[in-house]
């Protein structure tokens, strides 16, 4: 079975979502991260994400509820997993809707907005 892989660097944002919205999947190996916009911005145009847990990610994302989750600096354990995700459809469909649901109660620009409001006013 043979896959078409794009790796693509920076771009502009019309650009961007259509990459997201016309893929099978989105990739970030990261050794160390906060938490990137761009897994935000995956998250919130129903892409399936396989990722690694590595800082912030792990805060945010659940393997098998909202990404596939692969052992930091493991090729293989990585390779599986985008294996498995590519070949699961309906895996890919459950982990992208959760992840959907998940940006838009956390992450939304309205919701951040009131947290941080909420913190301001009790300081």
């Amino acid at each position: 079975m043979w896959y078409k892989i794009h790796l693509n660097g920076g771009t502009d944002e019309k650009i961007k979502l259509k990459a997201f919205y016309t893929s099978s999947i989105f990739v970030l190996p990261s050794h160390t991260k906060g938490i990137p916009n761009v897994i935000l911005e995956a998250m919130a145009t129903k892409t399936p994400i396989v990722a690694t847990p590595v800082w912030g990610l792990k805060e945010i994302l659940q393997d098998g509820y909202n990404a596939i989750l692969a052992v930091p600096q493991n090729p293989s354990d990585l390779s599986e997993k985008i294996l498995q995700c590519l070949q699961d459809n309906q895996l890919r469909a459950r982990i992208s809707e959760n992840a959907y649901r998940d940006a838009q109660e956390r992450f939304d620009l309205p919701v951040i907005k009131k947290k941080f409001m909420n913190i301001l006013v009790r300081h």
